[in-house]
């Protein structure tokens, strides 16, 4: 019986990462359905979501943990592979980085009963300046999604922060 799971695995960066992992979901009859993959600072992350048949989950484990340089998790999921028909929005923030700024928009999501669906942060170096600039990008949902009411909470917390936050449908 097919199961699906959460695999998420932490090790060093190194070229081959990536295909050595996907090779030994694919050797357990394991079908990666969903992923995230990401280098960060010197280690590469990957989370999965994974189709394999309960009969190989010890061994993609094994297999996997065969490198003592890689930490994983396995986590199930329940089967309900369906997307959410709740109706996705995007926030886009930008401004100076400041101590703080993904507490307080997603706490402010949280107060909203707001679901983060994905959310990805980066920092840079403004051009001429060199001050260092902030980015945030989050896919977002709720089944009775109040937009004015997100909309005026988002506007004020760019207000309080000196940020640009912008929503999308």
């Amino acid at each position: 019986m097919n199961k699906n799971i959460i695999l998420t695995v932490v090790g060093p960066d190194k070229p081959g990462i990536v295909s050595n992992i996907s090779e030994i979901v694919k050797n357990c009859s394991g079908n990666i359905d969903k992923s995230r993959m990401v280098r960060l600072g010197d280690f590469f992350t990957i989370m999965v979501l994974v189709s394999i048949d309960e009969n190989y989950l010890k061994q993609l484990e094994n297999e996997i943990n065969k490198d003592s340089n890689y930490k994983i998790t396995i986590h199930e999921s329940n089967n309900n592979l369906k997307e959410s028909d709740e109706d996705i929005h995007i926030i886009h923030l930008d401004g100076m980085d400041n101590e703080g700024l993904v507490y307080k928009i997603t706490n402010e999501l949280a107060k909203l009963s707001i679901n983060i669906e994905e959310l990805e942060t980066n920092i840079t170096n403004a051009p001429m300046s060199g001050l260092t600039l902030f980015s945030l990008i989050a896919k977002i949902s709720h089944p009775k999604l109040d937009y004015k009411i997100l909309n005026e909470k988002m506007n004020t917390l760019a207000a309080e922060l000196d940020v640009n936050i912008i929503l999308k449908d």
